[in-house]
């Protein structure tokens, strides 16, 4: 699935301050562009929004095995019995090299087997974001109508069983 790439190596995060050093790479606009929450300004907002949770499980992808090139974060958020939803960001200089399927595939294989169902909302523009989905299985389950940004947009719902 990933001959000819660079590989990432995913973790899943568990001390506090480990979501800091993605504050760097992932506080830029551009990834903000089909998210309906607006940019952290700060590492303080940052660290807020993607603090660690019981709920949620963080995985943070780096480029080397000492962690000190962190390019992308993959969130997991348990909604219920078997079902979780699932959202991810990577940095902007990362895109289109097949970084966000290799984070999607190898943050799913570390997950709980009592996690049945997984399931991503994602705007209809996002391309980049739907391909990782599809290479990954997931399937488009729903067409949902909003708005994102004061602006009309259509979000997907994607599915995928495991």
């Amino acid at each position: 699935m990933f001959e000819n790439e660079q590989q990432v190596l995913v973790f899943q995060l568990t001390a506090p301050r480990s979501i800091d050093a993605f504050f760097s790479v992932l506080a830029d606009d551009a990834i903000y562009q089909f998210i309906p929450a607006p940019q952290p300004l700060t590492l303080a907002d940052f660290c807020n929004r993607h603090s660690l949770m019981n709920s949620r499980l963080s995985f943070g992808a780096y480029l080397d095995s000492e962690r000190k090139v962190p390019i992308g974060l993959l969130e997991v958020n348990i909604q219920r019995a078997g079902l979780a939803d699932v959202g991810f960001m990577l940095g902007r200089a990362y895109w289109r090299r097949g970084f966000g399927s290799q984070i999607i595939a190898k943050s799913i294989s570390q997950l709980d087997s009592n996690i049945r169902t997984l399931r991503a909302t994602v705007d209809s523009r996002n391309i980049g974001s739907i391909r990782a989905l599809e290479k990954n299985q997931f399937v488009q389950h729903e067409t949902r109508l909003g708005m994102l940004k004061r602006q009309a947009a259509t979000e997907y719902v994607y599915l995928r069983e495991i």
